[in-house]
């Protein structure tokens, strides 16, 4: 078995629980502060003294933590071999749609990054079985291993916390989650085929790509519904393009598909060709 693995996560949740530590214990010289205990003088040395220690012993934390959730992500998973995916520093879809993945909610997350942060995101990359994407995303070096591993006949996992990849068919692993905790799942394909064109639908307000204005889940589960094949799912959502943006349907679909399209080799663009959508639209 071999996990392919989203790495960017994993340096989130690493710095993550070095940042959880170090708010309580800022909470904990404010509160004596507020109490009493500490004067306004021994307050301020006590915080000084954890800000050098964060900046200096934070990025060391943060590595033990890395390892941590690697080695047991991989253990978990009963994994003979794994390979990682890392995001690079470029990325096509930023040229496409300069708003691409950006939100108030990113935005948050950005600023709170400590100072040390890209250093352990290099960190990650530079582990040996890791890959840093090359003008795409991590989540496109996840859909071209797992195609390359179908036609190798090897079995795979594909490890990470992000819903897009439910676009790839067979095994995944999630190690963090709100209610279910560490699980394991499988889609099917016949289930990854619909997932790829009901995102397409609806887009991902997540990564600030727009799909269909107006278009939520109920509304593109019931433009999908009674289909079961790739071309009947790509006709009806040429249908509901066209219908919701006239005789800019087609541009705005292509818009939103190269946005959510993972490759599946090097340069796979989505692609639709407006033969099919004009063939589609007079259905």
């Amino acid at each position: 078995m071999i996990a392919l693995i989203d790495g960017d996560p994993l340096a989130y949740q690493a710095s993550w629980h070095v940042n959880i530590t170090y708010n309580k214990y800022l909470k904990r010289l404010a509160d004596k502060l507020e109490k009493g205990e500490y004067t306004q003088e021994k307050y301020e040395k006590q915080l000084a003294a954890a800000e050098k220690s964060f900046e200096t012993t934070g990025f060391n934390k943060a590595k033990k933590n890395l390892d941590k959730l690697l080695n047991d992500m991989i253990e978990s998973v009963f994994a003979d071999d794994w390979a990682m995916a890392v995001g690079g520093p470029d990325n096509f879809r930023k040229e496409i749609h300069p708003g691409y993945k950006i939100n108030s909610a990113r935005t948050t997350v950005q600023s709170n990054k400590p100072s040390w942060f890209p250093e352990l995101h290099q960190y990650l990359g530079d582990r040996e079985g890791a890959v840093f994407s090359d003008n795409c995303e991590a989540d496109d070096l996840i859909r071209i291993w797992s195609n390359e591993c179908k036609h190798a006949e090897k079995e795979y996992i594909i490890c990470s916390i992000d819903k897009d990849l439910d676009c790839i068919d067979g095994w995944h692993f999630v190690n963090i989650h709100p209610s279910k905790g560490a699980h394991t799942y499988k889609i099917e394909p016949e289930y990854a085929e619909w997932f790829y064109w009901y995102q397409l639908l609806m887009g991902d307000n997540v990564d600030s790509i727009p799909g269909i204005k107006g278009c939520g889940p109920k509304t593109a589960k019931k433009i999908l519904e009674g289909y079961s094949t790739r071309k009947e799912y790509e006709a009806a959502v040429c249908r509901a393009y066209h219908k919701a943006y006239g005789d800019d349907g087609y541009e705005q679909m292509i818009f939103n598909g190269r946005l959510l399209h993972l490759w599946r080799f090097k340069d796979d663009h989505f692609k639709v060709e407006r033969e099919v959508y004009n063939a589609a639209i007079k259905e």
